[in-house]
């Protein structure tokens, strides 16, 4: 009896793992999916916190950020088709500000250390807007 319980628990533990991974890739290619999107971006040069907060009405993404003095600066003009990535990254670029998706529908900006490159850490993309171009 104690052999059929462990054996049953060993495949209840064994499901669950492979349905909590199988999970994590889904919502990784949900985030896919949402950064590959396009949308129609028209918007001029104007302080950051007003541009993401456009980017997110037009791109239904949820756009989170501490207002920090840094926020204040003066994005990019933000134009044509472009995916969601695409851009904040224009929007960013030479600002010292970064972005990074924390999920598929939610967007965090963020101040980027001093010298910081683009880069990809674990599942979050973590992307400096001091690069050119994306």
């Amino acid at each position: 009896m104690k052999q059929k319980r462990a054996h049953q628990a060993g495949y209840v533990f064994a499901t669950l793992l492979l349905t909590s991974f199988s999970g994590a890739h889904s919502a990784a290619a949900q985030v896919e999916q949402q950064v590959a999107q396009q949308f129609s971006f028209n918007l001029p040069a104007k302080p950051v916190t007003q541009a993401v907060n456009d980017i997110g009405r037009i791109t239904g993404l949820s756009v989170v950020f501490r207002e920090e003095p840094e926020m204040a600066a003066i994005g990019k003009p933000v134009r044509g088709t472009l995916s969601a990535e695409q851009a904040l990254a224009t929007l960013l670029n030479g600002t010292g500000l970064g972005y990074r998706f924390s999920n598929a529908t939610t967007v965090q900006i963020y101040v980027l250390p001093p010298s910081s490159d683009d880069c990809i850490r674990g599942d979050a993309r973590h992307h400096g807007g001091s690069g050119a171009g994306k």
